[in-house]
């Protein structure tokens, strides 16, 4: 059975709402730390952007991953952190 159009009517109701990305390879992470019961987080990086091509505005490709690193590093440390002082 084709849901293609389901799918459609489902991304506009989720932009309406303001989301500005969706994703699911984080879905089995997020399932498997729930499971374990440990922490799991996720970054995301846009190489471009469907919603400004469909548009027809100017976008370039990025494939600059500092910044998504560079907040992966930032969370880490924050929690380390936060770990620390909660064990006093």
């Amino acid at each position: 059975m084709p849901v293609s159009q389901e799918l459609l009517y489902k991304w506009e109701a989720w932009k309406r709402l303001g989301v500005l990305a969706s994703e699911m390879e984080s879905a089995a992470l997020f399932c498997c730390a729930a499971a374990l019961g440990v922490r799991c987080g996720s970054c995301f990086h846009v190489i471009w952007n469907q919603e400004r091509e469909a548009a027809g505005l100017d976008q370039e490709e990025s494939h600059d991953l500092s910044a998504a690193l560079e907040v992966g590093i930032e969370a880490v440390k924050l929690l380390i952190e936060a770990d620390r002082a909660a064990k006093g």
